[in-house]
């Protein structure tokens, strides 16, 4: 079925070892399963973390400090980061651990990692959301977030593209969620807490 598919390709039969993993690959792709979607709870998690790095990001209308803001989001490296966001340019370093729930303000703490100040930062804050689940004729999904965020970026045309490609980055770190449609959430009148990470018992 491989070299019939890649006759397609290549009619007079000059096959190359490229034509082959491409062919491979098609395959591949065919065969696989869809990926899980991601549980509710991931959802959740995710949704937290995208309301946060929106209110973040409409506190300012500079490119640069738009970059920042978006780089300071599982920011250690290229994998996801222990803790939420790191931002070393606000107030002598911050960083903020995001919990999220739709049940009860009780949250899953994942090592006291998550709790601890990192070296060169000041400032630790752990914000707990608690959030409630809708119909979807109010509230807004974790996709519906994302399109919020990128609606606030300013700038040149080049600058605006500079903070989607910075965003994507981080999107494809942090997982699926980010881009979820099915579950919407809203804020009630008592969702925000910002607690220290000092003062967590």
């Amino acid at each position: 079925m491989v070299f019939d598919r890649m006759e397609d390709f290549q009619p007079d039969g000059n096959y190359t070892s490229e034509l082959m993993i491409k062919t491979l690959n098609n395959a591949i792709n065919l065969l696989k399963r869809p990926k899980r979607p991601p549980s509710k709870q991931e959802v959740i998690g995710a949704w937290g973390e995208l309301l946060v790095l929106y209110s973040l990001i409409q506190t300012s209308n500079n490119h640069n400090e738009i970059i920042r803001i978006i780089n300071g989001w599982e920011s250690e490296g290229g994998q996801r980061d222990i803790i939420d966001f790191r931002l070393p340019f606000f107030e002598g370093g911050t960083v903020n651990e995001v919990k999220t729930s739709s049940a009860s303000r009780e949250h899953h703490i994942h090592g006291l990692n998550q709790l601890i100040i990192p070296e060169g930062f000041d400032n630790g804050w752990l914000t707990s959301i608690l959030i409630r689940e809708t119909d979807g004729s109010s509230g807004i999904t974790c996709l519906g977030l994302l399109e919020k965020i990128i609606n606030l970026f300013s700038g040149s045309e080049d600058e605006i593209i500079q903070q989607i490609a910075t965003l994507e980055f981080k999107i494809e770190n942090r997982g699926i969620a980010c881009r979820d449609s099915r579950f919407f959430f809203m804020l009630t009148n008592d969702s925000l807490r910002k607690i220290k990470m000092s003062e967590v018992p």
